[in-house]
């Protein structure tokens, strides 16, 4: 008796299964962003035009260890968004190489104003949070969610991206953008599909 020849695929079935293994791959590269959110894409696409404006014009003044420069390029941008006429209230931080906060400025809806955030310690050391870490050592943007002590103004949670500052292989610092849990809870978009965002 002759043995059966092995069934062989059908070339569109194997064109369609390799498809689907090419995306499923890329999905996972890209940490299972979800694009059927289109709240939260319009959240990543604000924040991102934010860090792309920051980034550039904080690298000198962080090149340069001048803190005064790093505080006046946030009072700058603050001044900019205001007239953009923003409605979200958020933080920003900017931390050294080592994730120790250079400085720091709370803004406000543009009916409101914008102002430096209170009882901001100076030289404070931030490197220890494992987000900072991670953006450090990959130079590469990060999100995560942080717990706060209770009590606070801005409740006991709130979430950030961090982002690195530098050229090429050379790391200045790096910046933090927070958002409130109120935003998500205001533009319905879920802590999941939040921190599944890239900010790549």
């Amino acid at each position: 008796m002759i043995p059966d020849r092995p069934k062989t695929e059908p070339l569109h079935r194997k064109i369609t299964r390799l498809a689907l293994l090419g995306v499923l791959a890329l999905a996972v590269a890209c940490g299972m962003e979800s694009p059927s959110d289109p709240a939260a894409l319009k959240l990543k696409k604000r924040i991102r035009a934010q860090i792309e404006h920051l980034a550039p014009a904080l690298y000198k003044p962080l090149q340069a260890r001048d803190q005064e420069a790093v505080r006046q390029v946030l009072i700058d941008s603050g001044q900019k968004w205001k007239d953009s006429g923003h409605q979200e209230e958020f933080a920003v931080a900017v931390l050294d190489k080592k994730g120790v906060l250079v400085s720091a400025r709370h803004f406000l809806p543009s009916a409101t104003g914008e102002q430096a955030p209170k009882r901001v310690a100076a030289n404070m050391n931030l490197g220890r949070f494992k987000v900072v870490e991670r953006v450090l050592k990959s130079k590469k943007p990060a999100a995560a969610r942080l717990y706060l002590p209770p009590g606070g103004a801005w409740g006991e949670k709130v979430f950030v991206v961090m982002a690195p500052v530098g050229k090429g292989p050379e790391l200045v610092g790096v910046l933090a953008r927070f958002i409130q849990e109120s935003t998500l809870e205001n533009e319905r978009i879920s802590e999941e599909d939040f921190l599944a965002l890239s900010f790549d």
